[in-house]
């Protein structure tokens, strides 16, 4: 069982990210979750950086790290998203995607990515 600690802590970084809210595109069924929560090898990361800049990724992986843009610091994702399991998701288009900056991307580095559009 979590200690008040742990679960006072747990509630700030919900709050603090909206975790309630704010799906990464419109349309998207399912919920923010801590990272040590999410079941998967990769989904949707929310970050936020000492230096204040925050950014979602399409490409967070919990075990890799992304790079702030401002400042090269590195992070693990603080939230992922977990689609809901019950809904039937459409195949989306690669192009509609941004392109992933590799360069910034630990698990690219290490050759475990699996974004089929980097860029370094």
């Amino acid at each position: 069982m979590a200690s008040a600690d742990e679960l006072g802590s747990l509630s700030l970084l919900m709050n603090r990210l909206r975790v309630e809210d704010d799906p990464p595109f419109p349309g998207a069924v399912g919920q923010w979750v801590p990272t040590g929560q999410f079941i998967g090898k990769k989904s949707f990361g929310k970050y936020t950086c000492k230096c204040g800049a925050r950014w979602v990724s399409a490409h967070a992986q919990p075990r890799f790290k992304q790079e702030c843009k401002t400042c090269k610091d590195g992070y693990y994702p603080e939230v992922m998203w977990r689609n809901d399991p019950t809904v039937i998701r459409e195949a989306r288009s690669q192009t509609e995607s941004k392109p992933h900056l590799a360069s910034l991307c630990e698990a690219c580095k290490r050759g475990c990515c699996t974004s089929a559009k980097s860029l370094y």
